[in-house]
């Protein structure tokens, strides 16, 4: 059940949504107490019904501007169920966090992106100092391929193809994320998923991965780990 402490947006059954208890434009959904056993990172998408429903409701209500991200691995902060809205509408955030709590730490959150940046480059030059370059095998390759995944040029990242189905773009995306491994502790990344038009009929998605497992998948992986490390707008606001 919701805390005294936490801001309370809406519920849906057993899932609510809540302001980010840090100052930055993310919702989290969570799931009430007596749920708190459900979904560990490798069970999340046996849930598709209760959770999704709660899902696409809470994207009806924070509008199309608005990114699904999932964290996996080492990026996982909360032991029980939880995911993420990130909103792209910064003034909308902004409304709902000073409604819900005043002006309190709004002097934080205006200055998010600027310190998000810089957070960002740092974990940057650290994972890919912390590099071990390996590749991966065919299986790995083969699954990389058959979701017909697309490589970004300068940052960590997989694209899957648009798809009217949200539930189908979790899945898919839940799958690889699971044959690369970076459910582990020792790996890590973000499921993200975003509509593509106002009216929620189409979505897209992509993976944000650790540097090793990128560079264990990527055809050229010398050429992309220049062009990560010259790569200064890196940022991950997911």
């Amino acid at each position: 059940m919701p805390n005294k402490k936490e801001s309370l947006l809406f519920q849906h059954g057993p899932f609510r949504t809540i302001l980010d208890s840090r100052a930055r434009p993310h919702y989290i959904m969570l799931a009430d107490s007596s749920l708190e056993v459900l979904p560990v990172p490798s069970k999340e998408f046996s849930y598709h019904g209760a959770w999704v429903r709660a899902l696409v409701e809470g994207l009806r209500l924070l509008g199309p501007e608005t990114t699904i991200s999932i964290h996996l691995g080492f990026y996982r902060t909360r032991k029980h169920f939880h995911l993420h809205y990130v909103a792209l509408d910064r003034d909308r955030f902004r409304e709902h966090w000073i409604r819900s709590r005043g002006y309190a730490g709004v002097a934080t959150l205006d200055t998010w992106e600027e310190s998000n940046k810089k957070k960002s480059q740092q974990y940057q030059r650290n994972d890919i100092a912390g590099l071990c370059k390996t590749r991966a095998g065919a299986g790995i390759q083969s699954a990389v391929k058959s979701a017909n995944a697309s490589f970004q040029s300068d940052a960590p990242i997989l694209s899957i193809p648009s798809t009217e189905s949200l539930e189908g773009m979790l899945a898919t995306l839940h799958s690889l994320a699971r044959k690369l491994g970076i459910d582990r502790k020792n790996r890590g990344g973000h499921i993200c998923v975003r509509p593509t038009d106002s009216k929620m009929t189409q979505f897209m998605g992509w993976l944000l991965v650790d540097v090793t497992t990128y560079y264990s998948i990527h055809p050229e992986p010398e050429k992309w780990l220049l062009n990560f490390a010259a790569n200064e707008e890196f940022e991950i606001w997911t």
